[in-house]
């Protein structure tokens, strides 16, 4: 019977090396409740389309697996023997069960690799592909086969914009995709189509989020609150409320709207602002209650403009009005707190000078990131004629040429990119 076991596995082996596995996952922002979420109100974070890509081939060769992460400027292509990797592990035994990272796993994988990226990748790379392979393919693997993943990025590292859960969660997708008694390929096409899209349950999504989020608690530590690797699992948006019985909410479906993400490149200490924030707090509750208070408000109302989008008693037109207002609140509230930057109101100033659109700190402040609300195009709003979109559309990219590079000139980094997009996908191409 186990000989049985080990032909199939080695079956599986040989048919993927015609296989190349492509997994993608987004990046997020936080729309509203930035800070207000440290003390119990709910923040809105959604999905973003820049996002991670990992590819997977398995080439016949003699036992390495090859990392090329071409968006870092050090250690872009690395190498290993299967051998290194399994004498490694060869302590830590998990089968079925999928669990945190062990402090004892976790100090030796460090002294090994010393980089969070790579702890991470090994540890995903045991729990989900090896530990549940038989020992005929584990000696298959050192012996007559090579993996190679490309690791591309379209997201800034360290930008507080969700890259190392991006990553994480893209990462799992595809190990489980390869080991197919994890995560079933779902192929329906008689004509066995070169490439198709893998459609995920629940429970394997559910799955791909916890492992990830256990591989973010080796980036972060262990007080990862788990809101980057939900969105870049399940897309779209979620609402965080740490008090909640269920702290994780997940929103189906929101407006698809256009922003231009702004990254100042000014380094910023989350750990710091938040304590700034506190101290101002303890001095000054009677003060700054009501600002905390009144940014979850901001975010109350914008869970409710989804909602009545969702059932469709408001149009996107009338949502991005009342978004541009909340946008403008939310920043001069997060500002009273004393976590804007010279920075950030420079970007905004810029923004002001070219046009007439709304701007935001996301995520931590004092440097970091900013969002701009885009004008809508005739992809999101369907009601205007087809010449009018055109020119419209015209005028619109005009404009975020204009912005983008009147902020490039100052050394910013723009993206124009979208909320609320999918979560992670993995596409099978049979080569």
């Amino acid at each position: 019977m186990d000989n049985n076991n080990d032909n199939n596995e080695s079956d599986i082996i040989k048919k993927l090396t015609s296989l190349k596995l492509e997994s993608s996952a987004p990046g997020k922002v936080i729309l509203f409740g930035e800070h207000a979420v440290v003390y119990g109100f709910k923040a809105i974070a959604t999905s973003i389309n820049l996002r991670t890509q990992i590819c997977l081939k398995l080439v016949n060769g003699s036992g390495k697996i090859h990392l090329n992460r071409p968006n870092l400027k050090t250690c872009m292509n690395l190498t290993w023997s299967q051998s290194q990797i399994f004498q490694l592990f060869s302590n830590y035994k998990s089968g079925s069960n999928i669990e945190p990272c062990s402090n004892d796993l976790s100090n030796q994988l460090f002294n090994f690799f010393n980089e969070k990226g790579l702890v991470s990748f090994f540890y995903l790379y045991h729990l989900i592909f090896l530990s549940s392979l038989s020992q005929q393919v584990q000696q298959d693997l050192q012996t007559n086969w090579d993996l190679i993943f490309d690791i591309n990025s379209t997201l800034p590292v360290g930008a507080g914009l969700g890259s190392s859960a991006a990553y994480c969660v893209s990462l799992t997708a595809v190990l489980f995709t390869a080991k197919k008694h994890l995560i079933s390929i779902q192929n329906n096409n008689d004509n066995n189509n070169n490439n198709n899209k893998i459609n995920f349950t629940k429970q394997q999504l559910d799955l791909i989020n916890n492992c990830s989020y256990f591989a973010e608690q080796i980036m972060h530590g262990p007080g990862a609150s788990g809101i980057d690797n939900s969105v870049a699992t399940y897309g779209n948006a979620l609402i965080f409320c740490k008090k909640a019985t269920n702290p994780i909410q997940l929103i189906s479906s929101i407006p698809r709207l256009n922003i231009l993400l702004t990254n100042t490149h000014v380094p910023r200490d989350t750990k710091v602002l938040v304590q700034n924030v506190r101290k101002l707090y303890d001095e000054y509750q009677i003060i700054i209650e009501p600002i905390l208070n009144s940014i979850d408000n901001i975010s109350s109302t914008c869970i409710q403009l989804f909602e009545n989008f969702a059932v469709g008693s408001i149009t996107i037109s009338q949502i991005q009005t009342k978004l541009e207002e909340l946008v403008d609140i939310n920043h001069c509230l997060l500002c009273a707190l004393g976590v804007g930057h010279q920075s950030l109101e420079q970007v905004r100033k810029i923004v002001q000078q070219n046009s007439s659109l709304h701007t935001k700190l996301t995520g931590a402040g004092g440097g970091g990131c900013t969002l701009t609300l885009l004008p809508l195009t005739n992809n999101n709003n369907s009601n205007n004629n087809n010449n009018n979109n055109s020119n419209s559309n015209e005028q619109i990219s005009n404009l975020i040429l204009l912005l983008t590079q009147a902020l490039n000139e100052v050394g910013f980094q723009c993206f124009n990119t979208t909320l609320g997009v999918e979560g992670v996908t993995v596409f099978q191409n049979y080569e």
